[in-house]
């Protein structure tokens, strides 16, 4: 998988005081921090040439955040463009890490920064299905503008589709299947952080190829965990390793 060189940045030692809330800042009762907006955050210009990563913006921030028994970053910064593996063992941690890059999950403690308005996709390891009765095709361009037939072409150069596919309704679609449909409306969305876990489940080889080759056409920060040797060994950008909730390895 090709990607935005540069590291995600983690940094060890303890974990530093809470910042206080301003505007756009939301305390939880555990003692954590959310903040929204300050990130700078801006898109591409086109025909411009894409600075270095360090000099990118960044689209999430962790400091000091622990969730009790699960997790412990004491810093962790994504920026714009960036591609980053997330290894470990099960229960190592990073289901938990992309719950709380996502918003989904609130730490017991610790900073969390997105831009306003936090732009992120995420595909859960475990499956969430959307909306049975459409066709793969009407659920691709669901609250989309426009007529779905309008996205035929678009699905299609994803290489996850056959055009035979389009008409078959969702809750005849097999597991794998149906994560191709939440795959091909994640990259094709307008998100700044992308993040996927276990994306390649059931999935056979040529289709990790395609998913690969569908993931180039994404413009954001991407983070993904996944025990697949075929991607792991074609990724080419951040790799972060966890083990027992920590980072033991970048």
């Amino acid at each position: 998988m090709s990607g935005g060189g540069g590291p995600a940045r983690v940094s060890g030692g303890a974990a530093p005081a809470l910042v206080a809330g301003g505007s756009g800042s939301e305390h939880s009762a555990s003692g954590a921090v959310w903040e929204r907006g300050g990130l700078g955050l801006s898109e591409p210009s086109a025909g411009v040439a894409v600075p270095p990563t360090g000099d990118r913006a960044v689209v999430a921030e962790l400091v000091g955040v622990r969730v009790e028994g699960r997790l412990v970053v004491p810093r962790l910064e994504v920026r714009q463009g960036e591609r980053v593996l997330v290894t470990g063992h099960n229960g190592a941690g990073k289901s938990t890490l992309m719950q709380v890059l996502a918003g989904e999950l609130v730490p017991s403690s610790g900073t969390v920064r997105l831009p306003e308005p936090a732009r992120v996709g995420h595909l859960r390891q475990h499956e969430w299905l959307a909306r049975p009765y459409e066709t793969v095709l009407g659920a691709y361009a669901y609250g989309r503008e426009g007529a779905a037939e309008e996205y035929v072409e678009e699905l299609l150069s994803l290489g996850l589709f056959r055009p035979a596919d389009l008409m078959v309704q969702v809750a005849d679609l097999s597991y794998g299947q149906r994560r191709r449909v939440e795959l091909a409306r994640l990259v094709t969305a307008p998100v700044d952080l992308l993040l996927l876990d276990e994306p390649t489940n059931h999935f056979s080889p040529a289709l990790v190829e395609q998913l690969e080759e569908a993931l180039t056409v994404f413009q954001g920060a991407l983070v993904v965990v996944t025990h697949d040797r075929r991607m792991r060994a074609g990724f080419a950008g951040t790799r972060l390793e966890l083990s027992e909730g920590q980072v033991v390895r970048r």
